[in-house]
């Protein structure tokens, strides 16, 4: 049987991405220019939107372990 579907996630704003990674709205800007930041969608000429999933990918791309000090 399968589980009900989930409904899926609204899309972030970059205002709101850009407070959920302590950075400036204008460095979430020039990540995209550059190819460098979270994926995103472009739903018209000036409107970008953020999947939580891939913000999330994005975030957890740029872990680093800790290294360990002998």
């Amino acid at each position: 049987m399968q589980s009900p579907a989930t409904p899926p996630r609204p899309l972030m704003t970059p205002r709101e991405v850009a407070g959920y990674l302590k950075v400036s709205e204008k460095t979430l800007e020039n990540w995209r220019r550059k190819g460098k930041g979270p994926a995103f969608s472009r739903l018209g000429p000036s409107r970008v939107r953020y999947s939580p999933a891939a913000v999330g990918e994005w975030l957890q791309s740029k872990h680093q372990p800790t290294t360990e000090v002998v």
